[in-house]
């Protein structure tokens, strides 16, 4: 069962986007649509990624005005994280920098790179680790998130 929260909005919204998505898949309203996701996307470069890099779920989700999307790396690389719109369009970058290995938070605003704020709907965060050292392969992990204005 797919759980909404109404912490940001509308109860009575909620309420029906809740049953829909039990019922179906996609649900269109007059104002978005929401694709149903049983887990997140997982896009690994060649051949496997090591399990000590890791993106976790975005919180909250459902969210409303921002949410906080978290990492973990295992040694210093170049990170990317990524917010693309579902006809793959680059809304925003949050990170491109060395990082060292550890935890990492970031937040993002629902905003594009322009400062603007960006229309209720599905999008997709996508963090990209290229390790420094050459014998550690590359990773990739995408995830679903869905603003409510």
């Amino acid at each position: 069962m797919t759980e909404l929260t109404a912490k940001y909005a509308d109860e009575k919204l909620v309420k029906r986007l809740q049953f829909e998505l039990d019922r179906n898949a996609f649900v269109k309203t007059e104002n978005f649509s929401v694709l149903k996701s049983t887990s997140q996307d997982e896009t690994e470069l060649p051949p496997a990624a090591p399990e000590n890099k890791s993106l976790f779920s975005n919180h909250p989700n459902p969210f409303n005005p921002e949410t906080r999307i978290q990492y973990q790396i295992s040694e210093a690389s170049l990170i990317q994280l990524r917010i693309y719109n579902l006809m793959g369009q680059e809304i925003r970058t949050l990170v491109q920098e060395q990082q060292n290995p550890g935890t990492y938070s970031v937040v993002w605003d629902g905003k594009n790179d322009s400062g603007i704020e960006v229309s209720s709907g599905v999008y997709i965060y996508q963090v990209t680790v290229q390790p420094n050292s050459p014998d550690s392969r590359p990773f990739q992990k995408n995830g679903k998130m869905l603003l409510v204005r």
